[in-house]
């Protein structure tokens, strides 16, 4: 590798780990196959020795909180009657404004504390459920909204490009959309195309972050991690509250 070629002159080695720490989520393919490139990475770096931090920011605030949290409309803003929730719901997600996961990042570099460590964001303000986001948006927005869900086991369906035969449309983008308002579309399996890039990669990293709330359900232990809010109270993150209001 270049970096241990360089000897002295790379002190610490960031590489690209931004989102969910890629050892603990429970995902399927195609985002499974993506941390498994990422957990290669890592056993490498350590092999040869190479000083590092493996920064776990977790959901980006752009990402998911624009939408409230519904990755079927995502770069589409806030939803106007309607909001899909994956799973049941209540899985804690992790969410953190961008800015925010930026000046985390510059603060651990030179950081002994983080040296060979994982640092993990998890703003206490910001670990919210689906169900917390939604309730925390009507209340500001003075109003409710239609809740569509899919179970997980449909979700895997759409995921895998497995729903009802019946329903004749080109692409699994439109199935998704129908199933929001006819769900008894899901419940007969059997095969179809595999769902498109990016609607599948979207898909299979909410199920680790919304559905099996992977970002949020172990403890962090010294022995591998530190968090950065512990690190760095000093720092004023932007709560999911607060982001909300930027959508009004």
């Amino acid at each position: 590798m270049a970096i241990k070629e360089a000897g002295n002159v790379i002190k610490r080695f960031l590489p690209s780990e931004f989102g969910s720490d890629p050892e603990r989520v429970h995902t399927v393919d195609p985002a499974a196959t993506l941390y498994a490139g990422k957990i290669s990475l890592r056993r490498l770096i350590e092999e040869e020795g190479i000083p590092h931090t493996y920064v776990c920011c977790n959901g980006f605030a752009e990402t998911y909180l624009v939408s409230i949290g519904d990755v079927t409309a995502l770069g589409v803003g806030p939803p106007s009657d309607k909001i899909t929730v994956l799973g049941d719901g209540d899985a804690k997600g992790v969410f953190v404004v961008e800015e925010d996961i930026a000046a985390y990042t510059v603060r651990a570099i030179e950081d002994t504390r983080t040296l060979n460590k994982i640092l993990y964001m998890r703003p206490p303000a910001n670990i919210v459920s689906h169900n917390e986001l939604i309730a925390l948006w009507e209340k500001k927005a003075g109003r409710t909204f239609q809740i569509a869900r899919i179970p997980e086991a449909d979700l895997l369906m759409l995921i895998k490009g497995r729903v009802h035969p019946s329903h004749h449309c080109a692409s699994l983008e439109n199935v998704l959309v129908a199933s929001l308002t006819d769900h008894s579309l899901l419940t007969c399996m059997c095969d179809y195309a595999e769902a498109a890039y990016p609607l599948n990669m979207m898909l299979s990293h909410s199920l680790s972050v919304l559905v099996r709330g992977d970002q949020a359900n172990f403890d962090i232990e010294p022995s591998f991690g530190v968090e950065a809010t512990e690190l760095y109270p000093d720092v004023k993150y932007t709560t999911v509250d607060e982001y909300l209001d930027r959508l009004l």
